[in-house]
């Protein structure tokens, strides 16, 4: 609902400057993946608040044909295509309501981008979903996936959060709360070997794996209250 995109996209939601939030730094590294045409047509599968398809748009003025199965974020995605249409009138988006079991019938797609969403699916509707997407054209289709690593969530973070209620920033029933929330949401947080051998399973052909370019200010992004401590970072 669109409570659930305020807390995770902030005010991302009703930003229509593509120098602010649809400017994150792993959607730069994703559009740059795939050397995209014109005249290609791609897919945002799981769209969210449509951060990753505007910025799409914008550097290859590719068609893009993004849905999410939660209508309110489909609500949010064209309210922000209707004022950037004001500045771009030529931008060829179309955002749908959609799921693994209505998905459009697609033709002649170059590629497919999952950016946070098959940590939120379950095997079996990851399965669909390439099975699905096999049929969108006669050429090989490039498969782009962000997901987040399971390996900084579970060996990483919690020393962070552990931190942050010693100093008294967080404390022990808001960790919780946050813990149990994402175990909701997130039923399959996995890493990038699993990840490449689940795709190898479905008969997808693993290209490359890579991880997001490593910055003093992103890892002081990550440290949170750390951030000004500079032995840590």
């Amino acid at each position: 609902d669109k409570d659930f995109f305020k807390r995770v996209y902030g005010a991302d939601n009703h930003s229509f400057d593509f120098s602010s939030g649809v400017s994150k730094d792993y959607y730069k590294e994703m559009v740059d993946l795939v050397k995209l045409k014109k005249s290609d047509t791609i897919v945002d599968y799981g769209c969210g608040n449509g951060n990753l398809s505007f910025l799409l748009w914008k550097k290859y003025h590719c068609k893009i044909i993004a849905f999410d199965y939660s209508k309110d974020a489909i609500d949010i995605c064209n309210e922000r295509l209707k004022n950037f249409k004001k500045r771009f009138p030529q931008m060829d988006i179309s955002f749908l309501v959609a799921n693994n079991t209505n998905l459009p019938q697609l033709t002649k797609v170059r590629a497919v981008y999952f950016c946070d969403v098959v940590e939120h699916m379950y095997d079996n509707e990851i399965n669909l979903a390439i099975s699905n997407i096999k049929s969108w054209s006669q050429r090989k289709i490039k498969i782009v996936i962000h997901t987040d690593n399971n390996y900084y969530l579970r060996f990483v973070r919690p020393v962070i959060v552990f931190f942050m209620i010693l100093l008294g920033k967080k404390t022990v029933s808001q960790a919780m709360s946050d813990k149990q929330e994402e175990s909701r949401v997130h039923i399959n947080l996995t890493n990038p070997n699993i990840l490449a051998k689940k795709l190898k399973q479905l008969k997808v052909k693993h290209l490359k794996t890579l991880y997001p370019k490593v910055t003093k200010a992103k890892i002081k992004k990550q440290l949170s209250v750390f951030r000004e401590i500079n032995p840590i970072i």
